[in-house]
């Protein structure tokens, strides 16, 4: 995808398919009441549509994708995903949202938030980064060359702060100077991304994995300066994680840092399943 969502093919196809499903006279009449321009007019027209002849809006924005080049039918059915994706019991949104914002998103209470939150922002024309450790069909679905995704394996989920030591080698120094921060792979990637895309939104699908190889404190450090490359290059963070692989007290250093987008979840006893019901979300609820 280049630039901006291509509302206008999507509406073009959308339109003619009216005329057939309605009518000449009720789609016109549908089309001449509709003043939006872009999404806004899209979600209008397809609503409309499912008002009238009574089928569902999925089965719409479904027709609608299959008539479409494969690339856009895909970016369509995202979007749609995205837009009916949005919570009317839950005010919590991204609409407010400022470059340099970082935020935390529990996966264990709403599962498909930080990726919609990446959609969303794809589609309105930034470019993505993605750092993940296991291969999640949401994310590696993407068919798209906005969205860099990076697999957190080996090497990239050692977090060190590598300097020369007496013997020419390497060692795991905490003295973290800007030359020693560069040479992290991990922030480098992200340095590099943020360099050629300034207001990227990064997401950090990973954060229990490193945690585990690298102990808490190493991950906080790392999310810090990740969160500071990214204010600095005017993006967006968000960082997806469940609740139950951290105390509380670690929760709450990462809340210190990051917006929440909801309470955080009750813990729940050990080898205790219980279904959680997780609200949609949307960074663009108009």
């Amino acid at each position: 995808m280049n630039g901006a969502f291509d509302w206008e093919t999507v509406e073009a196809v959308l339109v003619g398919r009216m005329r057939g499903w309605l009518g000449e006279r009720v789609a016109e009449a549908v089309l001449a009441s509709t003043i939006e321009t872009g999404q806004e007019r899209l979600k209008a027209l397809i609503s409309a549509t499912s008002e009238k002849t009574g089928v569902e809006e999925s089965v719409i924005a479904r027709k609608i994708a299959e008539a479409l080049s494969p690339a856009l039918g895909q970016k369509l059915a995202i979007w749609y995903a995205g837009w009916r994706g949005e919570s009317e019991k839950n005010d919590e949104t991204l609409k407010d949202a400022k470059p340099g914002d970082a935020y935390l998103v529990y996966a264990d209470y709403a599962p498909d938030a930080a990726v919609t939150i990446l959609v969303e922002r794809v589609l309105d024309g930034k470019r993505g980064l993605v750092l993940t450790r296991k291969a999640r069909q949401e994310i590696l679905g993407f068919d798209i060359s906005e969205v860099k995704i990076v697999m957190v394996r080996k090497q990239l989920s050692r977090l060190f702060w590598p300097h020369a030591d007496t013997s020419g080698g390497m060692a795991d120094g905490r003295e973290r100077s800007l030359d020693m921060v560069e040479e992290m792979p991990l922030l480098k990637i992200v340095r590099s991304h943020l360099d050629a895309h300034p207001d990227s939104v990064v997401l950090v699908d990973c954060a229990e994995y490193l945690m585990m190889i690298n102990g808490f404190e190493k991950l906080y450090a790392v999310l810090t300066d990740i969160s500071d490359l990214v204010n600095d290059a005017g993006g967006l963070m968000v960082v997806s994680l469940h609740s139950q692989s951290f105390s509380d007290g670690e929760l709450a250093t990462l809340e210190s840092i990051m917006e929440t987008l909801v309470e955080r979840p009750a813990k729940l006893p050990k080898r205790t399943l219980k279904f959680v019901e997780a609200p949609s979300w949307s960074v663009n609820p108009a």
